[in-house]
């Protein structure tokens, strides 16, 4: 599993995580440092879509 976090550019408080399973990518929201919300399922082309892949990326942990 890789997790990926990326800064909101718009949101200092605002984490997004986006994490890549074998079945797809996960998308969770992060907000002052906690989770909002369960994660949602959501295809590659959603992600592009609403931007967070350009956004800066934070970290990367890989398992």
């Amino acid at each position: 599993m890789k997790r990926i976090r990326y800064q909101d550019p718009y949101n200092s408080h605002k984490v997004w995580e986006v994490s890549h399973l074998k079945g797809g990518y996960y998308l969770k929201q992060f907000i002052s440092g906690r989770q909002w919300s369960r994660g949602r399922k959501v295809s590659k082309k959603f992600l592009e879509m609403i931007g967070v892949l350009s956004m800066p990326i934070v970290s990367i942990n890989e398992h």
